[in-house]
């Protein structure tokens, strides 16, 4: 799976939980810097990555990436 495959479907997952334009999604933007972003949303972000790509995405993860684009990256290293 491709690094572009991994991002879109980070920003899709991002989109979907907080009812915005996917093209909103800046991949580079601290990700508490988005509007209406908590620690419940990413993990259910998490949840929906784990569904879309079919991987098991351990909980440290996500918070250990600061950008949308460092938690593709560490998910394609999952991979």
């Amino acid at each position: 799976m491709s690094m572009q495959t991994v991002e879109d479907a980070v920003a899709t997952a991002l989109a979907n939980r907080l009812q915005m334009d996917k093209a909103d999604i800046d991949l580079d933007l601290p990700m508490h810097l988005l509007p209406k972003i908590e620690s419940v949303v990413i993990l259910s972000v998490v949840v929906d990555l784990e569904d879309a790509l079919s991987v098991a995405i351990p909980d440290d993860v996500p918070f250990a990436a600061v950008t949308a684009r460092d938690l593709a990256e560490l998910i394609k290293e999952l991979m």
